[in-house]
């Protein structure tokens, strides 16, 4: 039916964006959600670590960040406590796998052509782990565009956001690293945050 295919162009189709956020906000709204989901969120940290450090189980953690932003936009959705098992959530994996590990790989390229490009390649898909959680089955590929899309008018904001959020990161590994058990989940919440405003949410 017409409808039915409008319905379905309008799922699909790449967004303009037009949206912005503060860092301010979005790091206090990653804070609110570690709070919330405090014993979890440190979990998803340590469960991280250890399949990262097995070597071949590292390719699993683009999957399990992503699974991760899915949880927090199902706690802004609808408040549902993040739950550690939508970690291992393996739907759609080899996009959420493959992706990022692509992302990866030209941004690289891109850092040894003057570091420029590769800076603006990050920033380009700064907004794909969050792609691929909000948009379940959405290709690679597709999440890429939409990111470039979402990001488009908001970069030097996401540059600056990256600064702060690297340096918060190095604070918290002082103590012995125990700061990042808060700050990786407090970040990576942020930028789903950051990136449900870029979108118009």
């Amino acid at each position: 039916a017409p409808t039915q295919a409008s319905s379905a162009l309008a799922e699909t189709a790449v967004p303009i964006g037009g949206g912005s956020f503060t860092i301010g906000d979005s790091l206090s709204q990653g804070f609110a959600f570690f709070k919330a989901n405090a014993g979890a969120s440190i979990l998803f940290v340590i469960i991280s670590g250890v399949i990262g450090a097995t070597g071949v189980g590292a390719l699993l953690i683009p999957l399990i960040g992503i699974n991760f932003m899915a949880g927090v936009k199902k706690y802004r959705n609808n408040a549902t406590p993040f739950d550690v098992g939508q970690l291992f959530d393996f739907s759609h994996a080899v996009d959420k796998i493959v992706g990022p590990l692509v992302v990866g790989i030209l941004i690289m390229i891109g850092m040894l052509f003057l570091i420029v490009p590769g800076i603006i390649l990050a920033l380009m898909w700064a907004f794909l782990y969050c792609v691929l959680a909000d948009r379940p089955g959405t290709s690679f590929t597709e999440a890429m565009k939409f990111s470039a899309a979402v990001t488009k008018g908001n970069r030097l904001s996401i540059f600056l956001f990256m600064i702060v959020c690297s340096l918060l990161a190095f604070v918290s590994a002082l103590p012995l690293g125990l700061g990042l058990l808060v700050a990786i989940p407090m970040i990576q919440a942020a930028m789903y945050c950051a990136y449900e405003s870029c979108k118009g949410n």
